[in-house]
């Protein structure tokens, strides 16, 4: 089974506050959340995390952080999550993401590992290469800026555009696409509306086995002695 975006929580974005996300409205018990969110300084850091999840990725940029979480989304899961900051007084931005065919046998469900960079000045915002491990993952990339910028991508498909769904005065996007065989990704470009600052950040949802274990043979269909 593939790995297929679902749905997500509403866009939230605040200053003076800790980050605060909805979950979608409709979650699937086994599914991937994925919490991506954004703060605009280099200092502030987290200090608590809701429960259950797990850290997967993160990147301090020149006036701006990004973090992916991730949780196994279960029957019984709160209306929203709160995560905490080393201060109040910055500006953030971002949601809760669900994915189905995830492998979410291991916590953070991740294939590969995340790679982030900060870059300068610029309209086009580059997500770094990451090597896949295991073919169907899905590629993440995600980028934040320092200013008033939306953004459009040209390869991947954009499900996250927190300054464009809410109003705040930064932008932050976050886009996926299905790597089909396992290598490297190659580099993926947020085109930003403004020349602005930003920080990004690639990693990958691995891809759940379907049908169990493989190679080995059923004895029912093939008795001892008996070729299938």
């Amino acid at each position: 089974m593939a790995i297929a975006f679902v749905s997500k929580g509403a866009a939230a974005t605040n200053a003076n506050q800790f980050p605060l996300f909805a979950k979608p409205a409709v979650v699937t018990s086994g599914n991937a959340l994925v919490a991506i969110f954004s703060v605009n300084t280099i200092t502030n850091t987290v200090t608590a995390v809701p429960t259950g999840w797990t850290l997967l990725a993160s990147q301090e940029g020149i006036t701006q952080g990004i973090w992916v979480y991730t949780k196994l989304a279960t029957g019984a899961e709160p209306a929203t999550y709160q995560w905490t900051m080393s201060a109040t007084g910055s500006s953030w931005q971002g949601a809760v993401l669900q994915y189905s065919g995830v492998d979410t046998t291991t916590a953070p469900f991740n294939d590969g590992t995340a790679t982030s960079q900060t870059g300068t000045n610029s309209t086009s915002h580059v997500c770094p290469t990451m090597t896949t491990l295991t073919d169907g993952a899905m590629v993440i990339g995600v980028v934040a800026n320092a200013g008033i910028g939306t953004y459009t991508w040209s390869v991947m498909t954009e499900e996250l555009d927190a300054r464009q769904e809410t109003g705040n005065s930064f932008g932050m996007s976050a886009a996926d696409i299905i790597q089909t065989t396992a290598g490297a990704t190659g580099t993926f470009t947020g085109t930003c509306s403004a020349m602005l600052d930003y920080a990004s950040l690639t990693f990958a949802l691995k891809q759940a086995v379907a049908g169990g274990a493989v190679g080995i043979p059923d004895l029912a269909m093939a008795p001892l002695g008996r070729a299938a």
